[in-house]
């Protein structure tokens, strides 16, 4: 099965979620926001991601 997964980051975890190609939720979830954890986590859906949508909060803008 191939997926759409998606990742709103924050600093402490990050909310994700997959969709199948019908646009139905295949998984929900929140996991803490390190590489280890987001790997590991997006490792255990079933199938193939296809493509990844980010939203990242107001610390990963740079100011200046």
């Amino acid at each position: 099965m191939e997926f759409f997964t998606g990742l709103d980051v924050f600093t402490a975890s990050t909310s994700v979620c997959a969709l199948n190609a019908n646009g139905e939720i295949v998984s929900e979830a929140k996991v803490p926001s390190d590489p280890g954890s987001l790997a590991e986590h997006l490792g255990e859906l079933p199938g193939r991601i296809t493509a990844v949508g980010l939203k990242a909060g107001p610390l990963s803008q740079t100011r200046g």
